[in-house]
Order: structure tokens, then sequence, then C-alpha cells
């Protein structure tokens, strides 16, 4: 197994040596800090979020099949369906909001923005 190589600390201006790391253990800490302030569903992916996606995912299928409504774009089938925040949480959506289902692609191509006109979902 070839050794760990010793690098310079990822952040800009700082000289510390770093062996199994990107970071030194100083600013990995401030980095950790800052994702988990900045993008709460790392902090907050519970057990319990993900078997209520799963239920709403489970629930459209069941309704609906397997077909995505669409975002900008017309209805589809699709079998890759996630759970989307209705109210993004970015734009101050609760955490535990209402969801609606979209597949996968769709949902990037949603991103932080709210669906415009009635929803579908």
């Amino acid at each position: 197994m070839p050794r760990a190589t010793a690098r310079v600390c990822a952040q800009p201006g700082c000289p510390q040596i770093v062996r199994d790391n990107n970071r030194c253990p100083q600013h990995q800490r401030e980095r950790d800090a800052y994702q988990r302030a900045t993008v709460p569903t790392k902090a907050t992916y519970t057990y319990a979020e993900q078997k209520r996606r799963k239920a709403t995912v489970d629930a459209w299928r069941e309704e609906h099949g397997d077909w995505c409504p669409g975002y900008e774009v017309p209805a589809y089938p699709s079998d890759r369906l996630t759970a989307d925040h209705l109210t993004p949480v970015g734009l101050g959506g609760a955490q535990d909001g209402p969801l609606g289902v979209l597949c996968i692609s769709c949902n990037a191509r949603k991103g932080s923005r709210v669906q415009r006109g009635t929803d579908t979902r």
C-alpha cells in the first residue's frame, strides 16, 4: 500500500502540512461547520425524514404509476422519482413542510425555485 503524500492544507494561505486529508484539522472543522450551517438537509436528513419522503413517493406511484409530472416540461414516464419540497428550504420553506414528487432531473432543474402557477403534484 502506498504511503500518503504530504501536501499543504487546501485552505489558501495555510502553511500546515497534512497527510490524510486535504485540510488541516482546524480548517476541516471550520469547513464542516460551514457545511452544516449552509446545507440544512445534510444535518436534518434523519431516518424519519427518509421514511416520510419514501411514503410520499410510494403514494404517488400507487396513484399515478412511474410518471414524473414534469417541471417546465410535459409529464413523462420515469422510474427515478424523488420527493421534493413544494417551497424550497433555501427560500424559507420548512424542513418538514409539504412534499411533492418529481424525477431526479426535474428536481435538479427546479433547484431553489418555487413552481409557477398551480401545483399539479
